[in-house]
């Protein structure tokens, strides 16, 4: 083990005469998902320890949060995935919808590509 860090579940962030009680420190009563304090602990560990690939269970792999930024700082990655996760098979190309002005504005983007499911996939190449 390199690294680790106090999870705190929301309510306890909210709870603080708990967290004093506890003897949490004032700057650690700050609500972050697991994948949130995961990705904070690589990027303490930048130029500390020497590592190829970051490799995580479903967990974290389920996490898009988490995906995105380990990508975003250029991490290689293996994570393991659910058996019912959505995947590309070539990239997406996401797209906000083209919006006429009548109606609620488009927030989320879509595309054209079909996402399968790994276990379809999985049953395809058998």
């Amino acid at each position: 083990m390199v690294n680790v860090g106090l999870f705190l579940p929301e309510q306890w962030v909210k709870d603080k005469k708990r967290c004093q009680k506890a003897g949490i420190p004032q700057q650690a009563q700050v609500y972050k998902s697991k994948w949130e304090l995961a990705l904070d602990m690589i990027d303490e560990m930048e130029g500390v320890v020497g590592y190829d690939w970051v490799n995580a269970d479903a967990f974290y792999g389920n996490a898009r949060g988490f995906r995105l930024g380990l990508n975003k700082h250029g991490k290689l990655f293996i994570l393991d995935i659910h058996q019912d996760q959505n995947v590309y098979l070539t990239h997406p190309d996401p797209y906000l919808p083209f919006w006429s002005g009548i109606g609620r504005k488009p927030t989320k983007c879509i595309s054209e590509q079909k996402p399968v499911k790994v276990n379809q996939l999985l049953n395809q190449v058998k």
